[in-house]
């Protein structure tokens, strides 16, 4: 029972990380959602990736920051060879 609505919740949830990539590709916001789903899937390159792309595509500086921090934690977790600039 879990298991199908955590899929059906991920399908959306890509679904949704697509559609506005789509619609507005120069904002991060897709990028950050795929990276939330490709890392609840234990996709964590595919995630570490999206993560980058949301974080060269940001517009705020503050956001900047928690991207690079949730970078930093994901290459803390995983032997991943993320460099954080």
């Amino acid at each position: 029972m879990h298991t199908v609505l955590f899929r059906t919740f991920i399908s959306r949830a890509y679904w949704y990380a697509l559609t506005a990539l789509a619609l507005a590709p120069y904002l991060q916001y897709g990028y950050l959602g795929l990276s939330k789903t490709w890392f609840a899937v234990g996709e964590l390159s595919k995630a570490k990736d999206m993560l980058i792309l949301a974080m060269e595509h940001n517009n705020y500086s503050d956001n900047h920051a928690i991207y690079k921090a949730k970078l930093h934690t994901l290459s803390q977790n995983q032997t991943l060879n993320i460099e954080v600039k």
